[in-house]
């Protein structure tokens, strides 16, 4: 008797002892799911940071950042072609290029050098103010810097970017023009004073931004999903730092955009004259001002008879522009030319505007003709 309920009882210790352990094994097991689960079900990919530019009411998202690596055309050569696949266009493409020839006769009738973007000629440059001043001298012209405005309509459908630097060297193989092009890059963005930089991130995570002064120093700005930066905010900043965290902590790649903020007009147009004055064609020339933040004038013409002085008439003549010094940007000290055909030889008031990047501007008048 004693002996079977010895047996009896240790029977039920280890039935005891054996569903505590299973109890204990599935307590271990759906504790040890829910720990994987928490581990697995984490967001390891990094959040997207969207950069706008917001113009005018019209907001132009920034992709991708070109960066082209320097190239120098060999003498043989006679065009250089870049693509690039799969990019929406930057509001700038911005270049500096030099053009190098032993050749005195360059680029009177055609351009000495041809950019296109897409296939629309964006830039063009001819040597012949220089060579008008230096006759008997080589061309070999200084660095010239290239701030151009791209249109969103260049990309096409498929949003590849096709930029042709092209050289005429005027069939003279004995003295080939020679174009270097170096600092490539849309990195820069050249504001006018109300436009915003615009930069959104994910719902989930925040965007920091550092903004750099021209003394190196980093000041920081964090906030939830969205900013927008003014031209007031970075006034006397010259480049941004973004990059966005989500709650997981993972970060996004980092954004640098230098930027200039273009408030200063340009100089005045200088040397503004009448060349040549007759039926059927008068020229009046200007020499070229200059421009302190991205040395880009364009200009608006105006013409009236001093006898109606609130009607703009330019459009009423044919006119054109001599194909003579640079076009887009025009560096300072170039003379133009503005050819009218069958202008009347009344007197009337010439106003041209010399118009930046930012939209800053100056006036300059010319009276023109003789009074009947």
């Amino acid at each position: 008797m004693t002996i079977k309920l010895q047996n009896i009882i240790f029977v039920s210790l280890m039935i005891g002892l054996i569903c505590g352990s299973c109890s204990s094994a599935q307590a271990f097991f759906v504790a040890s799911r829910r720990v994987d689960v928490v581990v697995t079900t984490g967001d390891w990919q990094a959040p997207n940071l969207e950069v706008s530019l917001i113009r005018d009411g019209q907001t132009q998202v920034i992709h991708e950042l070109i960066t082209q690596p320097d190239f120098d055309l060999d003498p043989e050569e006679s065009s250089k072609t870049i693509e690039i696949e799969n990019i929406s266009l930057p509001p700038y493409l911005i270049f500096e290029y030099r053009l190098q020839s032993l050749e005195t006769a360059l680029g009177f009738d055609e351009p000495t050098l041809l950019v296109s973007v897409n296939g629309q000629i964006v830039f063009q440059d001819w040597l012949a103010p220089y060579l008008r001043e230096n006759p008997d001298q080589s061309v070999d012209s200084d660095w010239q810097k290239v701030y151009l405005p791209l249109d969103q309509n260049m990309a096409g459908e498929e949003n590849n970017l096709i930029i042709m630097f092209q050289v005429n060297n005027f069939g003279d193989e004995q003295f080939p023009t020679r174009l270097a092009v170096k600092n490539m890059t849309s990195k820069s963005m050249v504001l006018r004073q109300g436009d915003l930089i615009s930069l959104n991130s994910e719902s989930d995570a925040q965007v920091h931004v550092g903004l750099i002064d021209d003394q190196d120093q980093m000041s920081h700005i964090s906030v939830d999903q969205f900013i927008h930066l003014s031209t007031d905010q970075l006034n006397q900043i010259k480049s941004i730092q973004a990059w966005s965290v989500d709650l997981a902590g993972n970060t996004s790649q980092q954004v640098v955009l230098p930027i200039t903020i273009d408030t200063t007009p340009p100089d005045s147009i200088t040397d503004l004259q009448i060349e040549y004055l007759s039926q059927p064609e008068t020229i009046i020339s200007w020499t070229t001002p200059s421009d302190v933040d991205t040395n880009l004038v364009n200009y608006e013409f105006e013409l009236f008879n001093l006898a109606q002085p609130e009607v703009n008439i330019f459009d009423q003549f044919e006119s054109r522009r001599l194909p003579y010094g640079i076009w887009a940007p025009k560096p300072a000290g170039v003379k133009d030319y503005l050819v009218f055909k069958n202008l009347p030889l009344t007197v009337h008031q010439l106003d041209i505007r010399a118009i930046d990047i930012g939209h800053n501007q100056t006036t300059t008048s010319l009276n023109i003709g003789q009074i009947d």
